[in-house]
């Protein structure tokens, strides 16, 4: 997100040639004692990805919404979508 008439950051560093791939990955710690969360501009790490990658439509570019059809923990549905 960016003011009306302003390049948003990702978009400026892609135009600069700054990032390999159009894409960007958070890394959020599940450890509130250990401080390695991490923001990614350009790919992924594959070292921080535990069983396959998925990918979702983008279906409100100006927040960044994606369309959710339930959220799991473990094996039970919130039923929250």
């Amino acid at each position: 997100m960016a003011e009306p008439g302003l390049t948003p950051f990702f978009n400026a560093m892609m135009k600069q040639g700054l990032v390999e791939q159009n894409m960007f990955a958070f890394y959020m710690s599940m450890n509130p004692l250990v401080d390695d969360s991490e923001l990614v501009f350009g790919g992924y790490d594959n070292d921080r990805i535990e069983g396959r990658l998925s990918w979702h439509p983008v279906i409100e570019k100006l927040f960044w919404s994606l369309n959710l059809e339930d959220v799991h923990i473990g094996n039970r549905s919130l039923g929250i979508c």
